[in-house]
């Protein structure tokens, strides 16, 4: 899903939920994620992924690769 909604998505609930798990629980996905904006309330902080995850994970393929060739 996180690659669906592309780079510069805002995290919800249910992907935080899902990083945190992956992370080994409740709050350990933090390293992966970033507020941008207010802090205050903590009901409207808006969560995305850090620029370096999001690099490693949307980095576009050699162009060896996308070729497909073998060596």
């Amino acid at each position: 899903m996180l690659k669906q909604r592309g780079p510069d998505q805002r995290l919800d609930r249910a992907l935080l939920d899902a990083i945190d798990r992956a992370a080994d629980g409740p709050g350990e996905g933090r390293g992966y994620y970033i507020v941008r904006g207010s802090l205050e309330p903590l009901e409207e902080r808006q969560y995305y992924l850090r620029d370096d995850v999001v690099a490693a994970m949307f980095v576009q393929p050699a162009l060896e690769d996308a070729a497909g060739t073998d060596q």
